[in-house]
């Protein structure tokens, strides 16, 4: 867990100091997608995960970016959906957004985070007061994934109902 910690630690001060030695490539956001539910199965094998992809043309789905920074994140936000829903049913769903940009949605039924700590949960070591002590964790997945976020240009944004659940968003820069 510590060695974890360390790496978690290590990527976020390169992506701060723009350090990384990682080098942008083109991938497709649908194939990484299926990567990553295939290492997360291990982890929670009766998870039940719906995958929705509303863009017809596959070509939009092709991105030039930092593809395993961008798998971090992915998993992130997904080990933390299924991780803090207790069903483990979790939706994702590839779709464009009004200015014609392609999205990422993860929303899961889990307890909702407080309104006035969804902002909080991407600061490092940040822990939610509904959930800090039900799960393990050392809250530096989702500030790892924030810095992700901003080093490759993709918005980030979490919507939470108490209660109901919590979707992320990732809007991912146009070509």
């Amino acid at each position: 867990e510590l060695n974890s910690v360390i790496e978690g630690l290590l990527l976020i001060s390169g992506l701060t100091n723009k350090t990384s030695q990682i080098k942008a490539r083109p991938f497709r956001l649908d194939e990484l997608l299926w990567e990553v539910l295939e290492k997360l199965h291990f982890k929670y094998p009766e998870a039940e995960v719906e995958t929705i992809i509303e863009v017809e043309d596959s070509e939009i789905l092709q991105l030039h970016s930092y593809p395993e920074l961008i798998a971090t994140a992915i998993t992130n936000i997904i080990d933390n959906a299924l991780k803090f829903t207790d069903d483990q049913k979790v939706t994702l769903k590839i779709a464009m957004t009004e200015q014609q940009q392609v999205a990422l949605y993860v929303q899961d039924h889990g307890p909702g985070i407080p309104v006035q700590e969804q902002e909080k949960v991407f600061d490092l070591f940040y822990r939610g007061s509904n959930t800090q002590y039900l799960k393990p964790g050392h809250g530096i997945g989702l500030s790892l994934t924030k810095h992700i976020a901003s080093f490759c240009h993709i918005d980030l944004s979490i919507a939470s109902v108490a209660l109901q659940g919590t979707e992320v968003k990732l809007v991912f820069p146009t070509a």
